[in-house]
């Protein structure tokens, strides 16, 4: 139970800074803050590690993220500067 309030504040934070921002993107952006690599996020999902690759990638773009920038490093910030 406290693992699902957890995601869904997450997502609420994630919402109101990235409004496009979809559920699928969202939950995405719970696993890599987890810290689950592309396999296991696969494996979740049942999808092609192509198919997170590329979700990943939207998820730079819409978060105006450079090549350099670490995606996980960024939403971890952005969730945990909330006080989740």
């Amino acid at each position: 139970k406290d693992l699902i309030h957890k995601e869904d504040r997450i997502g609420d934070i994630l919402k109101s800074r990235y409004p496009d921002l979809t559920a699928t993107e969202i939950q995405l952006c719970y696993y890599i803050i987890q810290g689950k690599t592309v396999g296991e996020i696969c494996d979740f999902r049942n999808v092609s590690p192509s198919t997170i690759t590329s979700m990943r990638s939207r998820l730079r773009t819409k978060m105006d993220l450079q090549k350099n920038d670490n995606l996980q490093q960024y939403l971890k910030k952005m969730v945990y500067e909330k006080d989740i």
